[in-house]
């Protein structure tokens, strides 16, 4: 949770949904939610606002056919 008071500071909403989940709510640009998004791939899921969940989705599918490619 530091890491979101570090990037985000103190006006965000955090809330527990279980031992290992919890809720957060910021306002934010989107774009730049985007790339805070995709530093935390695995470890987080945006799910809402849907054009922010469906921009994340589309550069994830952009970066994994980028590495489908067999040098």
């Amino acid at each position: 949770m530091g890491d979101i008071i570090d990037w985000f500071g103190c006006d965000v909403n955090i809330q527990p949904i279980d031992d290992n989940t919890i809720r957060v709510s910021v306002v934010v640009n989107e774009q730049a939610m985007v790339y805070w998004a995709l530093q935390y791939g695995m470890h987080m899921e945006v799910k809402s606002p849907q054009s922010l969940r469906e921009k994340v989705q589309k550069v994830v599918e952009e970066m994994a056919e980028k590495y489908k490619e067999v040098f």
